[in-house]
């Protein structure tokens, strides 16, 4: 089915005369008569297919429709649930039916089913082949047989379970999944899962509420997890334990048996899951491994971190899930991966730059979106070093996403807004407990529907829009922006000598090379570190968005700071982003606050689309510098 037979449907089923001409239907939709003719065949399929109405035709009269006005209007509530659904929903939706799918599908199965055409369906499986090939799932496309996917059930499910990466609105969360889901399944996994009272976050709960869900499914489908043997240590876990009674309290509503490899693998879920509570924790590896990433940290940024009792307790508690996710093979995709990059250039290249060491000491390296939460608790540090502790009103944070994100947003909240004392900060579940004497407010960031009290809902990365929203909530009135935008730090730094101009290399390894020769032939680094810088790039691109990226090497191999800029002729992809705008980076043995500076500078051009637009098309090197106001 295509636009124009949705159009020809509509007009039929929401004509007030009885009879409708070809002719008449060839000037509406603006097209042949006997492309109408050719159109009312497949109509009159549709009809036989979907509803109980047929369609007629009359010599001398033309054609009209059999059937009742209740079925005129089931037909056009079809109409508005498939017409109408968006490219990123469909292509969500194809997503999932072949995840799921017990053979083949045809291009015409899927373009009859979501109301479109075969080459709308060929676009939409080359995106979701491209997302596949992230989890070792391959998308075959063969005649006379069919579309179908080649990947491990474990590799299935954890595609089904990150479905939401597929679409590019952040508004399409990742609760979005249980749609996919009966209502009555939801509520059912939801009710087991609040009565056995664990201490996971909001988002954790989420997640296993969509793990259940999907394994249900699966084992419905005769696809059971096929795990190998198991040391059978597990099962003396008290989270194997826990996994078994869950299973024995779900079996009789979905009427099914589960396997003891579905009860292990749930296991491994609940053993990685974030918590929202530290418990005690014995685990001479994880103590070793926070104390060096607190080390490496100190030694790199030149802050005191080791000093942070908060902080090293939240990474510990942190981290023990992170290494059973590592352990398992369960990884997570973090959500605000791309703003943290943009907010926290600095601190996240020092991540990762420290995770890089790390995993020559500990044999082990955290994928970005994990480095990106460790970011979250460095940064929270540094904001806490600079609270501003007031007690005019009091508050308390509602945040979904775990103890590092809490402690950050408490900082930023506590250190931008002077009117507020944060009380406590606690997940959903636990928003219960407190009595309405208890806060002035809620900070939430996730919506609060059956809440009366005072609230408002922000970022988890409470931004510039954020605090205007918080203080215009509090006094009625918006807070002073500094509006003057400045790069003295980022202009004495760039080596005008390391300026590239309109350069048409096509890919991002070939620019970072091409900078850090630069910074070498001019004796700013040593040579080892263009090595340093491309493998920094290989480990996670260093796009931080608006078409910057900030590409960067060992600081051991630095001889004294330097920056090389390169601007692009055409954009070019940058891990997932389009790149116009590069700085390599190469600063060290400078004051903190200094680098603290360079950053806040760049972070700053980052919000300035139009300038990095403006940057990005000059020819001339005085043109360059002199749209970099001192």
């Amino acid at each position: 089915m295509n636009v124009r037979q949705f159009e020809l449907i509509k007009i039929l089923l929401t004509s007030t005369e009885r009879y409708a001409l070809v002719d008449q239907l060839a000037e509406k939709v603006g097209c042949s008569e006997k492309t109408v003719r050719n159109d009312l065949k497949d109509i009159t399929d549709f009809f036989v297919a979907y509803s109980n109405i047929r369609l007629h035709r009359k010599p001398g009269r033309g054609i009209f429709l059999q059937g009742t006005e209740v079925d005129r209007q089931q037909v056009l509530d079809l109409l508005q649930a498939k017409w109408e659904k968006s490219s990123e929903e469909r292509i969500f939706d194809i997503a999932y039916e072949l995840l799921t799918a017990q053979h083949p599908l045809t291009l015409q199965q899927f373009a009859d089913k979501h109301f479109t055409n075969k080459t709308t369906v060929k676009k939409d499986l080359d995106i979701i082949a491209d997302w596949l090939l992230a989890f070792e799932i391959n998308l075959y496309s063969k005649q006379k047989v069919g579309v179908f996917l080649d990947g491990a059930e474990t590799k299935r499910r954890s595609a089904m379970a990150h479905l939401p990466q597929l679409a590019s609105n952040h508004d399409y969360e990742q609760t979005s999944i249980t749609r996919l889901f009966p209502e009555q399944e939801v509520n059912i996994v939801k009710t087991v899962l609040n009565r056995a009272d664990f201490s996971y976050t909001d988002e954790t709960f989420d997640r296993l509420v969509i793990h259940i869900l999907i394994m249900i499914k699966r084992i419905k489908q005769k696809s059971p997890i096929q795990l190998p043997k198991q040391n059978m240590e597990i099962t003396e876990k008290a989270e194997f334990k826990q996994a078994k009674q869950l299973m024995l309290e779900i079996e009789p509503f979905f009427a099914i048996r589960i396997p003891d490899s579905e009860i292990i693998y749930l296991a491994w879920h609940l053993i990685s899951g974030k918590k929202r509570t530290a418990d005690e924790i014995e685990n001479p590896f994880l103590e070793k491994l926070v104390t060096k990433l607190i080390e490496q940290m100190t030694q790199l940024t030149k802050i005191d971190f080791t000093s942070d009792i908060t902080l090293f307790q939240g990474l510990s508690v942190h981290l023990e899930p992170v290494l059973n996710r590592l352990s398992y093979q369960l990884p997570i995709k973090n959500p605000l991966l791309t703003e943290i990059k943009k907010m926290y250039p600095y601190m996240f290249s020092m991540v990762i730059l420290t995770l890089e060491r790390c995993s020559e000491l500990f044999s082990m390296m955290l994928p970005e979106d994990e480095a990106a939460y460790i970011v979250l608790h460095f940064q929270a540090s540094v904001e806490r070093r600079k609270r501003m502790v007031s007690q005019k009103k009091r508050a308390i944070i509602v945040c979904h996403l775990g103890i590092g994100m809490s402690h950050l947003l408490r900082s930023r909240i506590e250190r931008q807004i002077s009117d507020l004392q944060i009380e406590h900060c606690v997940s959903r579940a636990d928003l219960n407990k407190f009595a309405s004497t208890d806060f002035d407010m809620i900070i939430s960031t996730i919506d609060l529907p059956n809440v009366s009290a005072p609230h408002i809902v922000i970022s988890p990365l409470f931004d510039s829009a954020d605090q205007d929203r918080l203080q215009a909530f509090i006094k009625n009135e918006g807070i002073n922006k500094h509006t003057q935008h400045q790069y003295a730090t980022l202009l004495h730094f760039i080596d005008d000598d390391s300026i590239f101009l309109q350069v048409d290399q096509k890919h991002r390894y070939e620019i970072v090379e091409l900078l850090a020769t630069s910074l070498h032939d001019r004796g700013f680094v040593k040579r080892e570190y263009i090595h340093s810088a491309l493998l920094r790039e290989r480990m996670s691109a260093t796009s931080i968005g608006s078409s910057i990226a900030i590409p960067h090497g060992n600081p051991s191999d630095i001889l004294h700071s330097g920056i090389a800029v390169a601007t692009l002729k055409e954009p070019i992809e940058w891990g997932k982003e389009q790149v116009s705008l590069v700085f390599l980076l190469a600063v060290v043995h400078e004051e903190q606050q200094v680098i603290k500076q360079l950053f806040n500078e760049i972070s700053l051009l980052s919000e300035q689309s139009e300038l990095v637009k403006e940057l990005s098309k000059q020819t001339k090197l005085d043109s360059f510098l002199n749209k970099l106001p001192k």
